[in-house]
């Protein structure tokens, strides 16, 4: 999918959003569900942890509220973790190890 894509359902929630019902609201979460998440869902199977990290317009996104059908939530799905990098993912993994020894000094001239 594209860009644009992305960029024509933002533009569609923004100039409707007061004319919105419930039903057509998740119409639209349907349309973002298969546009950013289905795609995935192959490469997803048996994972309950996702950390991502969007870019562009994508970070105006609700990721956890993201309907899968009318009952269910992506949240309800998976155990979301929005990243601002995916550097991050390397960082938290750093983050168990102990110091396990340290040198102080103080009061040095």
């Amino acid at each position: 999918k594209s860009v644009t894509d992305v960029n024509q359902l933002y533009t569609y929630r923004v100039t409707n959003l007061r004319k919105d019902s419930v039903e057509s609201t998740l119409n639209y979460g349907s349309k973002l569900y298969n546009l950013v998440w289905k795609p995935l869902e192959s490469s997803l199977k048996d994972i309950k942890k996702v950390y991502y990290a969007p870019s562009g317009k994508l970070n105006q996104v609700a990721f956890a509220a993201i309907p899968v059908d009318s009952t269910v939530l992506l949240s309800d799905k998976y155990n979301l973790h929005q990243l601002t990098s995916t550097r991050q993912v390397i960082k938290n993994t750093n983050a168990t190890n102990k110091l396990q020894e340290a040198a102080l000094f103080g009061g040095i001239q």
